[in-house]
């Protein structure tokens, strides 16, 4: 019988790993793969096994000219039974090699077989608190030349982020970085692009494999998608399942819709009466698809009250109070079914103000899954000269600095749904809301400015990089710089660094973020923390300026990262 395994038209052998289980699944669903065959982990050990014989792999080299027919470069790659899993995709911990010919293949093949070993390995182990893999198989693949090459990384029912390279994925797997990059929503829609000279077909086709592969093998996971693309016609390598779908016990904004439906019908609003007013958070749901962990608590939601919700609440002795011109309306003391209502809304997070709509205000209304739909409009804030002095007069330094930067979230926010209604949303209050949110932005900047308190020196760059995945929250804790992390002492930290410290492994488990100025959103360090649950920024620009010791608070949304005053 023959070493090596052809999987493609034969059967998987006995231990021949999740990386070479996966292909042949891609390979099963029509999926274009190239020629592969396993050297299964019995052979590995013989070949290439401690204490094996440098000719011990003469045998094997025979037997490869005969089945590679000279079909060189081959890929040489690790195939574990402990990766590729899910909540153990180990991306990155073994090895890949290139072979360039048949002497190089032995080469290729002794190192890969002896990283099931190897110092990644073990540092893997002792984070997942796992033993090593006993046996490694070994997957040959023909090198796929290409123009380019492509990870798609696909966050369920979220985002696809689509990253490409030229000649191929290493540079986007390795974290050198990626050339373009582009935002698919979950059904295949492009949601930005960024790179010169940006392949969008090329983009398009990859995006449209990978979410063919989710939907055939893995429907309900994150996956990554590693592909070459010759001649822009994708040819898929490898497929993994990675991270955890419900990573961070997530608002559920379709049920809050429903229960504020609920509330305002138990209330005795008739449909057209009212409508609930898109804040940065709600804007950030219905048009950039961010939610919040369930953790966190919302600002208040805003019911703005049309003429005849206004008049129905004057029937039922709501109580209305003026403050800078806005009215704002309360239910009575005595309506003991309201009190109920909201106070059990309130224990759980979720606090209401009834205000008076504007006249101009537009309306939509957003279907809901279980029937019925929730009316949306907008309403522009406003800043008056009072209140402007009121906060230069009163805000303290620090104060001044946490109100900057949520103001500049809530810009960014801001401007980027602008752009996507802009390039998408043709719709009579889609229009509406595009000529109203410049306004909008005007008004945070005047509010930005009016937080300004005078400082020394020139203001210093902005530390802000790419969130692997956005998500609306933030997070805060002391700084460990690059190699530090060696001596950093207990409790949590978040990691800033040109790249990622070999041992940093072993203490994923006290990472609360990661930002480093080089990777990709599909390389296999974006893999680990996805698995290990800690959020990444890659292409931070600006991280020297962060130090051992900092206090940094770290934006998931934008990818802005503050640095606190130290206390």
């Amino acid at each position: 019988m023959p070493h090596l395994r052809d999987i493609i038209a034969g059967p998987l052998p006995e231990g021949a790993g999740a990386k070479a289980a996966g292909t042949a699944a891609l390979a099963a669903a029509g999926f274009r793969v190239p020629s592969s065959w396993v050297l299964p982990p019995a052979a590995v050990a013989e070949f290439f096994g401690r204490g094996a014989s440098p000719l011990a792999a003469a045998p094997l080299l025979a037997e490869a000219a005969r089945t590679l027919k000279g079909r060189f470069p081959v890929m040489v790659r690790s195939s574990s039974s402990l990766e590729d899993l899910p909540g153990a995709a180990a991306p990155g911990v073994y090895r890949s090699e290139l072979a360039k010919d048949l002497f190089g293949l032995a080469a290729a093949a002794a190192r890969c077989a002896a990283a099931a070993a190897g110092p990644a390995a073990r540092e893997y182990a002792k984070a997942k608190g796992s033993v090593l893999s006993r046996g490694m198989a070994l997957l040959l693949q023909p090198f796929v030349e290409a123009e380019l090459g492509a990870v798609c990384t696909l966050y369920h029912r979220q985002e696809l982020v689509v990253e490409l390279a030229r000649g191929g994925a290493a540079p986007i797997t390795s974290g050198a970085g990626a050339r373009w990059r582009a935002v698919f929503s979950p059904d295949g829609k492009l949601r930005k692009k960024t790179g010169p000279g940006f392949p969008l077909r090329a983009a398009k086709a990859a995006a449209a494999a990978a979410l063919r592969v989710q939907r055939a093998l893995y429907p309900s996971s994150n996956i990554s998608v590693e592909m070459a693309l010759p001649s822009g016609r994708p040819v898929l390598l490898q497929a993994r399942v990675f991270g955890a779908v419900g990573c961070a016990a997530l608002l559920d904004f379709t049920a809050i819709y429903a229960e504020v439906e609920a509330l305002m019908r138990g209330l005795g609003f008739a449909p057209g009466e009212w409508a609930l007013s898109e804040t940065p958070a709600l804007l950030a749901q219905n048009y950039l698809g961010l939610s919040r962990p369930a953790s966190e608590t919302l600002e208040h939601f805003v019911v703005t009250l049309r003429p005849g919700g206004l008049a129905r609440a004057r029937r039922q002795r709501w109580l209305i109070v003026r403050h800078q011109g806005e009215p704002t309306l309360f239910p009575p003391g005595n309506d003991r079914r309201a009190q109920r209502e909201l106070s059990a809304l309130a224990k759980r997070g979720l606090l209401f103000i009834f205000r008076e709509a504007p006249a101009a205000c537009r309306v939509k209304r957003l279907p809901l899954p279980g029937g019925g739909s929730l009316p949306f409009t907008f309403v522009l804030s406003s800043l008056s000269a009072n209140e402007a002095a009121f906060i230069r007069r009163r805000l303290t330094a620090e104060g001044a600095s946490a109100m900057r930067e949520r103001l500049e979230r809530e810009l960014d926010l801001l401007g980027a749904v602008l752009k996507k209604l802009r390039a998408a949303d043709r719709s009579a209050y889609g229009r509406w809301l595009c000529a109203a949110l410049p306004a909008q932005l005007a008004q945070l900047g005047r509010q930005r400015a009016a937080a300004a308190v005078p400082t020394r020196g020139a203001r210093k760059a902005a530390i802000k990089g790419v969130p692997a995945r956005r998500e609306d929250r933030v997070v805060e804790g002391p700084a460990v710089a690059g190699r530090d992390i060696l001596r950093a002492g207990r409790g949590r930290f978040i990691y800033a660094a040109h790249d990622f410290e070999p041992s940093f492994l072993s203490r994923i488990g006290r990472v609360a973020a990661v930002a480093i100025s080089r990777g990709a959103v599909g390389s296999h360090a974006a893999a680990i923390c996805a698995e290990f649950g800690v959020p990444l920024l890659v292409e931070t620009e600006n991280i020297n300026r962060i130090r051992t010791g900092d206090r940094l608070r770290v934006d998931l949304a934008t990818g802005r990262i503050t640095v606190l005053p130290r206390r």
